[in-house]
């Protein structure tokens, strides 16, 4: 019996650095373009070059040997052949443009970049012996950072994003045989029918028999069975039904080998692929996983690593580990496909995946509200992106843990959810090569076209971002802000980006690494100037070293962030019409800059206890507690049920008590549903004012101990308070943007506002008519260089003042720490920027777009003391007051709300602004 030979090709090649090559003049051609019109691109100087080069082990990037190359390297080593009727070189990925060569032939070339291809060795160069294969790499720049939003433009030609390196990234094997090859095997379970289809694309004159083999999770044989076929099939389909099933859950895989064997005569060829019978469905507007409630608890990653796209087996075995210890059970790859080596380590933890193929934002106009690429430049940039969705979908559909498909992060679409024929096109080759899993076209504050499995016609989904990098993260409003979104309908809803995790963790260690590395790669200049920036700032704001060093510092950032998200996932899981929330706690990465959910050596830089806590399957959480309480108001709030697993016939015994006063005792049973909503109970807040009350339920829901505590500052009622303003409900504003987005909305009134508002995106226009005079209450969410926004927003306003003065009123620092406001090293410090360093004022020009006026003197100013404290670590902040058009508003990017809590001086803040207000 012959079968297929199967060589392995990583491992020692050769890499020779063209720098005579012309490769900025093209052509570049489109997939698919015979070989025949292609112009052959020897080396520079000849052949005899490619023996001058250097060593490098396959897989690698340029980057291993020179930093920051942008051009042609050579990539050269001998392969021996067999001499059989067929040879197929197969490459995992390699990016951007690969030309392969093979005894100084031309014989394929790709354009991809991230996805599998083959090359077949014609028939008068597949003779037995040794020969010299070689592959002219072309890289001509990418993104350095982590959007996908900036097509690359290439000698005419437009190809979406993708990331800045250049290499043979992914493993390259060379399969030969005679005649007979499985190029694909797809295996699709079916849970309601046990069922197993297996659908194999047979290479060559095709099979006439098959044998399908499945291997239980235990090890037994579950099936096996062989079929004989009149004429030879070049495609085989057959379905498997098995008696009995063992079901994948999160967290306790059930995986299953299928096997697939194809034969004709004495020629044979075998594959197998890893499958589980898991279901991931919406049904009347919820998410189900294996037919029960689900949410989904996940991180954002991006699959790239210390060393770039590669990642080392430590690196991913602590990225699932981090993930498990904060009790998620998905990842989200974002903006760029997860890595083979990534998606293995998910199917065998039994965590589930949510997968984009990045680089689709960059055929619309960045924002552009529904504006695609000129139709000259899109026609070439969607036969790439189809051509990398066809392939990624192809490499992955039979994944376990794949349960999602996106298309792209961030399109935005006009208010009717339709992104236009060109994305449809592209859903359209997405459930062609894959109509089993979910599939949306687009996360972002907006409705969006939703595919369920098997299904034919598009549905409609909802997706809102509302990132925010603010150190605490929390206060009562955001309670409010989370209980208002609703998605249109009854489509379901999640929260696909809300929070950040922004402190970069193991600077030190990275900072020692860059001075360390024999070969420079381009982000250790950048690394090594964060740590020198870092030192310095620190220094000056700390000269008595209270703060200690800067992993010290982050520390400290990270344990006051824990708090906050903590807190938020807490409440959008107490939302009924949320589904899920992904956390932005984006990879620590030198090249990318930003994101410290994890580590760069994949180690969590949070705290993990906080966050599995607040992702716990049964907890108790107190919703609907006012931001401002008035001494001797009644406090009313409402115990929310929160039972992940969904589990019926639990008994309920918590006690609500306010200062650990004898409380109210709340019994009963829950009802088996995610969230279920209990009696309110209430309380008389103290009759002496600024005192923090503590309002703590303790209790158990069946075995499960569960706890809550929230913390109110109770004002003096004998003050000007919320009640003489008008309070900024932004229920409106997120209504405006659900229901008509791009549309414009006012303040109702000319009444003095305070407005409590997580970013511009949500104030922007409030100030339209009037006179009035406003206090906005900012939680930043630092877009980098660029403005976050919705369609209607800020770059719909025009020219903005960006030389406005600002005036720092607030500190014992100089507001905080940023070091590449492009990258957002730290922004999650005081007010992001140090303002008295020219090159870090990018968030004052921020708070000024919309906001147009003259900058008055006068802002609520007081010295020598933080309004937010962890330990040694004190937050600055910035408040300016702007005269613009008959109005007066104060900005102020105070955490006011979450540090009256705990800060004296913070509700003293508070009640200047009221007085101002109202003055």
């Amino acid at each position: 019996m012959t079968e297929r030979r199967t060589t392995d090709l990583c491992g020692p090649w050769q890499i020779w650095f063209d720098d005579e090559a012309d490769w900025e003049s093209g052509p570049v051609h489109l997939p698919g373009t015979p070989l025949t019109a292609i112009q052959s691109n020897p080396p520079s100087g000849g052949w005899d070059n490619l023996a001058n080069g250097e060593p490098i082990t396959v897989p690698a990037v340029t980057d291993d040997v020179r930093a920051d190359y942008i051009g042609v390297s050579w990539w050269s080593r001998t392969i021996t052949l067999a001499g059989r009727s067929n040879a197929v070189l197969a490459f995992a990925a390699a990016r951007l443009r690969a030309e392969v060569f093979l005894d100084g032939e031309l014989i394929g070339h790709d354009i991809e970049g991230y996805t599998p291809f083959e090359i077949a060795i014609p028939d008068h160069l597949n003779m037995a012996g040794d020969h010299q294969l070689a592959v002219r790499i072309t890289n001509p720049g990418g993104s350095d950072n982590w959007e996908d939003l900036f097509p690359i433009r290439w000698a005419g030609m437009v190809l979406p994003s993708s990331h800045h390196f250049g290499g043979i990234w992914q493993p390259v094997h060379l399969h030969e045989h005679d005649g007979l090859r499985i190029a694909d095997l797809w295996v699709r379970t079916a849970l309601a029918d046990q069922t197993i289809s297996v659908t194999g694309e047979i290479e060559g004159e095709g099979a006439t028999r098959a044998r399908i083999t499945v291997t239980a999770p235990d090890g037994e044989i579950a099936f096996d069975r062989s079929y004989d076929y009149d004429e030879p099939c070049t495609r085989i389909a057959e379905t498997v039904s098995l008696d009995q099933i063992s079901v994948h859950e999160v967290l306790a895989p059930r995986l299953y080998r299928v096997r697939l064997e194809v034969g004709r005569d004495e020629v044979s060829d075998a594959c197998e692929k890893t499958s589980a019978f898991r279901e991931l469905d919406i049904r009347d507007g919820k998410l189900l996983f294996n037919g029960r409630p689900i949410y989904l608890a996940t991180s954002i990653s991006w699959s790239l690593y210390f060393n770039g796209p590669i990642a080392t087996p430590e690196e991913i075995d602590s990225e699932v580990s981090a993930i498990k210890a904060m009790g998620q059970n998905m990842v989200t790859a974002h903006r760029r496909a997860a890595n083979p080596e990534l998606i293995d380590a998910l199917d065998a933890a039994g965590l589930l995946l949510y997968q984009e193929p990045g680089g689709v934002p960059s055929l619309r106009e960045r924002f552009g509200g529904g504006h695609w690429l000129p139709e000259q430049d899109l026609e070439t940039a969607l036969a790439f992106a189809e051509l990398r969705i066809a392939r990624l979908w192809r490499r992955d559909r039979s994944r376990p843990s794949l349960v999602w498909w996106n298309l792209a992060n961030e399109c935005l679409d006009p208010g009717d959810g339709d992104p236009g024929a060109p994305a449809h096109r592209l859903l359209a080759v997405a459930r062609d090569n894959d109509d089993s899993r979910i599939t949306t076209w687009t996360s972002a504050w907006n409705p969006t076209p939703l595919y369920t499995p098997d299904t034919d016609e598009p549905g409609t989904t909802f997706d809102f971002h509302a990132v925010l990098n603010w150190p605490s993260m929390w206060h009562q409003q955001m309670e409010a802000e989370i209980a208002a979104i609703r998605p249109p309908g009854d489509m379901p809803y999640v929260a696909g980006e809300s929070q950040n995790f922004t402190s970069l963790a193991g600077l030190e260690a990275l900072a020692e690494k860059a001075a360390d590395r024999r070969v420079k790669r381009r982000f250790d200049g950048k690394v090594l100037s964060w740590k020198t920036t870092f030192d310095e700032d620190l220094t000056a704001v700390d000269p008595d070293k209270r703060l200690g060093g800067a992993d010290a510092l982050i520390a400290a950032t990270a344990r006051v962030q824990s708090h906050g998200v903590a807190k938020l996932v807490r409440h959008h899981r107490a939302n009924a019409d949320c589904d899920g929330l992904a956390i932005n706690g984006w990879h620590s990465h030198p090249l990318i800059g930003t994101m410290g959910i994890l580590r760069v050596d994949r180690r969590p830089a949070v705290n993990t206890d906080a966050i599995a806590e607040a992702n716990a399957a049964l907890q108790i959480v107190l919703t609907g507690v006012d931001h401002d309480v008035a001494a001797g108001d009644e406090i009313r709030l409402t115990p929310v049920v929160l039972n992940a697993e969904a589990v019926a016939d639990l008994t309920i015994d918590v006690t609500v008590a306010i200062d650990g006063d004898s409380g109210a005792r709340i019994a009963g049973r829950t009802s088996g549903d995610r969230r279920q909503i209990l009696d309110p109970v209430t309380f008389a807040a103290p009759a002496r004012a600024s005192s923090i009350v503590h309002l703590d339920a303790v209790g158990t829901i069946g075995d499960a101990p569960v706890a809550e505590t929230i913390e109110i500052a109770v004002s003096d009622p004998g003050k000007p308070s919320c009640a003489d303003i008008d309070v900024f409900d932004p229920r409106r504003a997120l209504a405006g943007i659900v229901e008509r987005p791009g549309a414009p909305w006012r303040l109702g009134s000319t009444r003095p506002t305070l407005i409590c508002a997580n970013n511009m995106r949500l104030i922007h226009t409030l100030f339209a008519g009037g006179p009035r005079r406003a206090a906005v209450l900012l939680r930043p969410d630092l877009p980098g260089a660029s403005v976050r926004s919705v369609p209607g927003d800020l770059a719909r306003l025009g020219v903005a003042r960006r030389d406005a003065r600002y005036i720092n009123v607030l500190g014992d620092w100089n507001g905080g720490w940023a070091f590449d406001t492009g990258h957002q090293l730290l922004p999650s410090l005081g007010t992001a920027s140090i303002w008295n360093s020219p090159q870090w004022r990018l968030f004052p020009r921020q708070m000024m777009w919309g906001l147009e006026g003259e900058i008055l003197t006068g802002a609520i100013s007081f010295e020598g003391a933080g309004v937010f404290e962890t330990g040694d670590l004190r937050i600055g902040a910035t408040t300016v007051i702007l005269r613009s058009e008959g109005n007066e508003v104060l900005v102020t990017t105070l955490p006011l709300t979450e540090a009256a809590r705990t800060s004296p001086l913070a509700r003293s803040v508070i009640s200047d602004i009221v007085n101002w207000l109202v003055s």
